[in-house]
């Protein structure tokens, strides 16, 4: 018997059918927050899970042939076909299907105008904030510092960036970077009214970034931007449409008083 687990994303939804029953137990657990019932998938992925070991794949790729997304990673492997929305994935019991639905979505979510990005989703009075960067402690920390304002933080990792017609919006994720198991990863979302790019100072303060700098430092944050060129440049147009529609401010940031500085602006 074949268990099928929906995962939805920033709207977007990845089916797993999956044969073996413990593997999808560990599964329904591991996304429950994203599991959704009585909703038809974007793209259906067969999961096999084989006992017996294979060649190891030292180093990962992802890649596009085609319409076709290629996977590789441990002794795991995969191929999805994008447009018809269906693929398969072959893991062993000790892999796990984390690695595999990132690149699935980052490539899913770019061809549907979303941007997985490497990012804290906050939520203040109704409204979002993205605070993204090359440290990943600036971003857990800026996490930190917002609930402790009273903020509901969405993702302190990972999450998407979604254009629609009115607005762009931030959906929490539920990726986790390492071992960050407690990390908050909630199935909600808010119409973004800032994006951050986060730098650590001796003095809080806010700095203006020229579009082609702001598009820079987005497209970096996204993960899997350089293993694809097709999908890299469809990136890269991805966030300058997002940086025309909502300006990036470099934040300077030295305490948890840094909400101050926000609040003047916000």
């Amino acid at each position: 018997m074949h268990n099928i687990s929906v995962i939805e994303i920033a709207d977007i939804r990845v089916a797993l059918e999956i044969n073996d029953p413990a593997f999808a137990a560990l599964v329904r657990e591991r996304y429950a927050e994203f599991i959704i019932a009585h909703e038809r998938p974007h793209t259906l992925v067969r999961v096999t899970v084989n006992a017996g070991s294979r060649l190891k794949v030292w180093t990962s790729e992802t890649y596009l042939d085609g319409n076709h997304l290629i996977y590789r990673a441990d002794y795991d492997s995969a191929w999805v076909n994008l447009d018809r929305g269906y693929g398969l994935l072959e893991l062993t019991p000790k892999s796990n299907v984390e690695n595999f639905l990132r690149a699935l979505y980052a490539y899913l979510g770019a061809r549907s105008g979303a941007l997985l990005l490497h990012a804290a989703g906050i939520v203040k009075d109704r409204a979002g904030y993205v605070f993204f960067g090359a440290s990943a402690r600036d971003k857990l920390t800026m996490a930190q510092w917002s609930r402790e304002q009273g903020c509901t933080v969405l993702s302190d990792d990972l999450v998407m960036l979604k254009k629609t017609d009115a607005a762009v919006r931030v959906f929490g994720a539920p990726f986790r970077e390492g071992a960050q198991t407690n990390a908050p990863h909630l199935n909600h979302s808010a119409r973004v009214a800032g994006e951050y790019a986060l730098a650590p100072s001796a003095r809080h303060r806010l700095a203006a970034l020229a579009p082609a700098d702001a598009i820079a430092r987005l497209a970096t944050a996204a993960p899997f931007t350089q293993n694809d060129p097709t999908h890299a440049r469809c990136v890269t147009e991805l966030c300058a449409d997002l940086v025309a529609r909502i300006p990036v401010r470099e934040l300077h940031l030295r305490d948890a008083g840094v909400w101050k500085v926000m609040n003047e602006v916000v």
